[in-house]
């Protein structure tokens, strides 16, 4: 029942707590979820506790697994059969920041984490300066590029200040979660050119883009003419080729980092249909992207 909640929740694109006013009032919901019209629904929280166990114990896929075994025993998806496989872009439900915002915003969460551990008495003497900097005041966009590079060098120097600071501070203060990742985006942003002087790096592949979600990346998507960027993720998507009298199906979902290829995304929806009790397709379709010389004498060999 949980797992549909969480469906139509998706579908409706509703919070927890409306999620369950909907349980509870929707004649719809109750039907689709085959609830008596005298059920008083849950707790908004339990919404948010199942979620952290699918992801805890890796069945993030139980649904599409479920769907995928009914398909099979009425007949309308065979163990083996001809697929067709290609990938498209999702988009992070988070703001694209610069690099510059990106920093700062890193350093305010980072502050903000160690103001719950730290008293009065253990911050140290320029936290003051960084609160204000980075918590208390907001960048001003409208500022011209000179000043905005100052800023960014300014933040590089302000986030190495504390994370020296915090090789002397307690474990859980110095692994934090926010902390961690500010180590992360700095050495991403910054490198030294002597005399612990501090360079703004280009933007490398795979870096941070929004510290509310780290793995978000940015990548593009076609030829230059016609490019497509975003930041966010990439997913694999297979179906089966439709049939005489029988539609084409999805049979998996693969989630990747937004800038891998999609060559390690075959080998991975392969996978993730083998667990779905899927054998390897008979022909597989696909574009240039999935296709070598290995592959070819792969799929020779595996008939």
């Amino acid at each position: 029942m949980l797992l549909g909640v969480l469906i139509f929740q998706f579908l409706e694109r509703v919070p927890d707590r409306q999620a369950v006013e909907l349980v509870k009032y929707h004649l719809g919901w109750k039907l689709a979820l085959n609830l008596k019209l005298s059920d008083k629904g849950f707790h908004p929280t339990t919404l948010l506790y199942f979620r952290k166990r699918l992801i805890e114990h890796a069945k993030s896929g139980v649904a599409m697994r479920a769907v995928l075994a009914a398909l099979q025993k009425e007949g309308l998806i065979a163990k083996r059969s001809k697929q067709r496989l290609d990938s498209t872009h999702v988009l992070a439900a988070v703001g694209q920041l610069s690099a510059l915002e990106c920093v700062r915003e890193t350093l305010r969460l980072a502050l903000e984490e160690l103001a719950r551990s730290l008293t009065e008495a253990e911050r140290p003497d320029f936290w003051a300066t960084l609160w204000e900097r980075y918590v208390e005041n907001n960048l001003d966009f409208k500022s011209g590029a000179d000043l905005l590079n100052n800023k960014h060098r300014q933040a590089g120097q302000d986030s190495l200040i504390l994370l020296q600071w915090l090789e002397g501070a307690q474990v859980e203060q110095r692994y934090g979660r926010q902390v961690c990742l500010l180590r992360e985006v700095f050495t991403q942003q910054y490198e030294f050119t002597g005399q612990e002087a501090l360079a703004l790096k280009t933007h490398p592949t795979g870096a941070i883009q929004n510290p509310h979600d780290p793995q978000a990346q940015w990548s593009a998507k076609g030829p230059r003419k016609n490019q497509k960027a975003w930041v966010g993720y990439k997913v694999q998507v297979a179906e089966t080729t439709p049939e005489a009298q029988k539609p084409s199906f999805i049979t998996s979902i693969v989630t990747q980092r937004a800038t891998q290829s999609d060559d390690p995304g075959l080998d991975e929806t392969l996978q993730d249909q083998a667990c779905s009790g899927l054998q390897r397709p008979t022909e597989l379709y696909v574009d240039g992207a999935y296709i070598s010389a290995a592959r070819l004498q792969q799929a020779a060999k595996e008939g």
